[in-house]
């Protein structure tokens, strides 16, 4: 397989304002099988369970959670430039991996997870449950975990310092029970909400969590004593299908986020776009079926078919939407990506990145559908 980037924010120099996607050489033949951007940087798993991550690694300020960073073209240097893939100093192999703004996650198949924002320093993550971690997400400023039994736990990005810290233990977490507790206007809607939560996304300062029924929730990130505001808590009743009762592709099976946006996708692939401050979707023709993948950049914006064609709007983002002009409809990308077969996109930042591979190349087979 081989990835296919388009213009990245990590990489001024060589691919300014360039539209069209080049493929990354340097890891052509790793088996790279997932792509996730932070807001300077990329990491791509492989099929090995190794992370390899390449760009801007930032550095914040001690203090409250400071994303002022200057790290366009009149860039203030606060960290380390990596110029090729370098391999993150993770003790075990991993099956997934998530970005936020400035730190990464990732989880072992057999439960384990980590975060970084140094490539040479992930730190494990514990928390205070018996049941195992089965999502990770990692937001702007912040992370979660949501276990088997429909806990999420929260933790701010900032990391244990000194050699020695290895670990950090989360303690606070959400159940919907006790968020039911805790909203009287929710509690009202039980019956329509389900009974645990089962997937979550987390984006700038919010985060949305999916309950076992297709309900979407979106909470407020509060940053003080504790992190998730239960009392705010939010159903988002106009990101559901119409269906009836028996109607489970209609149901919302999938969720993602990143920076002020939010996506919902049912078993049939429809989606419905959200914003971190509208309760009301956003809705394109083009998306309507068949979207296996969505991933948001800061204003640009792109999708995957089951057909493996790639589909991006938005601003042109100094190239990295893959189209000359703005796109106001998701429209498909070319290029580069002509005869090939897309099976993993990665938007952050001003930057974006996809993994493909060649239809012609009939030794390869499609990966299987994400």
């Amino acid at each position: 397989m081989s990835p296919n980037s388009g213009r990245y924010r990590t990489t001024y120099e060589d691919y300014q304002d360039e539209a069209s996607p080049r493929e990354l050489t340097s890891l052509r033949g790793r088996g790279v099988v997932d792509i996730v951007p932070d807001g300077y940087s990329f990491h791509v798993l492989d099929r090995n369970g190794l992370v390899w991550m390449w760009g801007h690694q930032t550095r914040l300020r001690d203090g409250n959670i400071g994303f002022w960073l200057i790290l366009c073209r009149q860039m203030t240097e606060t960290g380390t430039v990596y110029n090729l893939p370098t391999r993150v100093h993770l003790p075990i192999s991993v099956s997934s991996i998530s970005c936020g703004r400035t730190h990464a996650m990732a989880l072992s198949q057999s439960g384990r997870a980590f975060q970084w924002r140094r490539v040479e320093a992930p730190v494990e993550i514990i928390i205070s449950s018996n049941s195992p971690i089965m999502h990770i997400a990692a937001g702007w400023g912040f992370g979660a975990l949501l276990t088997a039994s429909g806990e999420i736990f929260c933790f701010t990005e900032k990391v244990p310092k000194g050699a020695k810290a290895q670990r950090r233990h989360v303690r606070e977490n959400v159940t919907l029970a006790s968020v039911l507790v805790s909203s009287t206007s929710l509690f009202a809607e039980a019956e329509v909400l389900g009974t645990m939560f089962t997937s979550v996304a987390c984006g700038e300062h919010f985060m949305v969590a999916l309950t076992d029924a297709g309900a979407v929730l979106r909470f407020r990130m509060m940053f003080e004593d504790l992190l998730v505001d239960t009392s705010s808590v939010e159903h988002l009743t106009k990101f559901t299908f119409d269906a009836g009762m028996q109607d489970t592709d209609k149901t919302i099976t999938r969720i993602m986020a990143f920076f002020r946006h939010f996506a919902a996708v049912n078993h049939e692939g429809a989606v419905l776009l959200g914003k971190h401050n509208s309760s009301s979707p956003i809705v394109f023709s083009e998306l309507r079926k068949g979207i296996c993948q969505v991933s948001f950049g800061d204003w640009h914006y792109g999708a995957i078919t089951a057909d493996g064609r790639l589909l991006t709007w938005g601003s042109v983002s100094s190239g990295a939407l893959g189209h000359p002009m703005k796109m106001t409809r998701p429209t498909v990308v070319g290029g580069a990506l002509v005869g090939k077969y897309v099976f993993a996109i990665g938007f952050g930042g001003w930057h974006s990145g996809a993994l493909a591979v060649d239809l012609s190349d009939e030794a390869g087979a499609r990966p299987a559908s994400r």
